[in-house]
């Protein structure tokens, strides 16, 4: 069988009723063209099959249509057992892709960075630690850079992040009484995020006295999350705890339903980070919601930006959302149940 010859940026001028181009300029974003004629030109494209040569677009450029990826791990987390980190990379490939882009994954190590091993013409890289010499060695070779959450020393790259100060703070106006005596169990704040959640419990301004508590955490798993619990319900249990992701909270979860304690009568739980895992259990938790396709998509966009020497904004903050289930229901309807019991008693 005869394969049929892949569509030319001429072919799809001559069905566009434009110029050759028109279709580059349509195509990659750039010329001074009105958006119904981008459109015209991209919808054609797709219906033809045409995808542009990313390696004569690269010698044209000078640039080799790669974009690398660079996660940091923590707390024996990998991008496989994180969901967010899963969507995040997942969604940076597909919008890179639509761009005409290919990412490509790159090792969170220095060493294999140095010199690069891999062409690439610019790197998004996730969650940096503090002082991250993941970074150091990518601004030594002057790679473009953009990172999703921010760099804690202050770096000149831009960067995204979803606002988790005032996600914290969101989530404990919704599920914390005035009063209440809330506990926050963390990892060591060597990344942004943990930092932000940190500020944002802090400011809540509901806290009984002496709170809140803030417990940190070495790992996420029971052998260390256990002896956690167990303290936090000695003599004046919390209302309720917060966990810093999801993994942490799920423990917490397993490590309550264990001891013999009832979520939420006993004690509320609610996490900072959402996951499925979290809507599977019983009780369901209580979650800030993270935004990782917004991310992924501005990351991409940010980042390309950058390589075509354009000045994108220093920072991008993205408003979370909260998905209130039965571990620490909203304060609105405990008001209500106990509203309910007076009025039956």
């Amino acid at each position: 069988m005869t394969r049929a010859p892949r569509p030319s940026i001429k072919d799809v001028a001559s069905a566009a009723g434009v110029s050759p181009t028109t279709v580059s300029d349509a195509l990659s974003g750039k010329g001074r063209l009105p958006m119904e004629t981008r459109l015209r030109v991209r919808e054609v494209a797709d219906r033809l099959g045409y995808r542009p040569s990313a390696l004569a677009r690269g010698l044209r450029n000078q640039r080799v249509g790669f974009l690398g990826f660079v996660l940091v791990p923590a707390a024996a987390a990998s991008v496989s057992t994180v969901n967010y980190w899963i969507q995040l990379q997942t969604k940076a490939a597909e919008f890179a892709l639509d761009r005409g882009y290919a990412l490509v994954m790159l090792p969170p190590d220095p060493e294999g960075l140095t010199p690069v091993s891999f062409p690439v013409d610019g790197v998004i890289v996730v969650d940096p630690l503090r002082d991250d010499q993941v970074l150091a060695t990518l601004r030594n070779q002057r790679v473009p850079l953009v990172t999703v959450g921010r760099d804690l020393t202050g770096g000149p790259e831009p960067w995204i992040d979803d606002d988790q100060t005032n996600g914290a703070l969101k989530l404990l106006q919704a599920v914390a009484h005035p009063g209440d005596r809330v506990a926050l169990v963390t990892l060591p704040t060597q990344k942004s995020y943990l930092q932000d959640i940190n500020s944002g419990v802090n400011s809540w301004r509901g806290h009984a006295a002496g709170y809140p508590i803030i417990h940190t955490v070495e790992s996420v798993e029971g052998e260390e999350i256990d002896p956690v619990v167990a303290r936090l319900m000695q003599h004046e249990p919390p209302d309720l705890i917060l966990g810093a992701n999801e993994r942490i909270t799920l423990s917490i979860h397993r490590a309550l339903k264990s001891a013999g304690y009832r979520i939420p009568t006993d004690v509320r739980l609610a996490s900072m980070v959402e996951s499925p895992d979290l809507e599977r259990v019983q009780p369901p938790v209580s979650a800030a919601i993270q935004h990782p396709v917004t991310s992924a998509e501005m990351a991409v966009t940010t980042i390309i930006d950058l390589i075509r020497g354009q000045t994108p904004p220093p920072s991008t903050l993205i408003p979370m959302d909260l998905a209130i289930r039965a571990s620490a229901p909203a304060v609105s309807e405990c008001a209500d149940q106990a509203v309910d019991d007076g009025v039956a008693s």
